[in-house]
């Protein structure tokens, strides 16, 4: 090999060096940061937020809304804010030994009373019928070992989420509290369809 060659394989290697330690390793962990703190994109997989969230969107959660975690660790390094009834939330569910990403709304926050009657949620004894915190069109069915049949009061630090589309809905009256600590983020924005681009407003 010539020492021209060996010259331009040396710059080569260098070059590539260069690159990697430039850009994809700096974008790898601005990537992360976004990522593990401020926002990321989910998939609806099924129709239980259904109309406002349909199978297929993709939706850019806010992981920044309520604050900033220690990650894979749930505990909080600094919080702007608790859940509040109407958002809608991403969490991980495990409740059945198997990890993955729910979507539903906060209907309780810790000190609600919440009892569902005639298809009808009754927060602190009150029926509620504001659409910014629940739909209105919605029934919520009572099912066997339901869940809010007798008036439960959401306890510390857990959350009473149910999903629009009660009909299809796997949520609190299935599986009873949803831990805060379990919550990844509030959805804020649907980016996919083309056609569907819009903010998620809890109204």
């Amino acid at each position: 090999m010539s020492r021209l060659t060996k010259k331009n394989s040396a710059g080569q290697k260098s070059l590539w060096r260069i690159w990697v330690i430039d850009t994809i390793i700096p974008a790898a962990a601005a990537a992360l940061f976004i990522i593990t703190f401020i926002a990321q994109l989910y998939r609806i997989p099924s129709g239980s937020m259904e109309p406002v969230l349909q199978p297929g969107n993709r939706i850019l959660v806010s992981k920044f809304a309520y604050g900033i975690r220690i990650p894979f660790s749930g505990r909080w390094i600094l919080q702007r804010r608790a859940p509040e009834r109407g958002d809608i939330i991403v969490f991980l569910f495990d409740n059945d030994g198997r990890r993955r990403n729910f979507v539903k709304r906060v209907i309780g926050t810790p000190g609600d009373r919440i009892k569902i009657k005639d298809g009808e949620i009754y927060i602190n004894g009150i029926v509620v019928d504001e659409p910014p915190q629940i739909p209105r069109e919605r029934y919520y069915p009572i099912r066997a070992g339901s869940y809010g049949y007798n008036e439960v009061e959401v306890p510390a630090g857990k959350l009473f989420v149910l999903g629009d589309n009660a009909a299809i809905s796997f949520d609190s009256r299935s599986w009873g509290w949803l831990c805060q600590r379990k919550v990844k983020g509030r959805a804020v924005l649907i980016v996919w369809p083309p056609g569907r681009v819009r903010p998620i407003s809890d109204r």
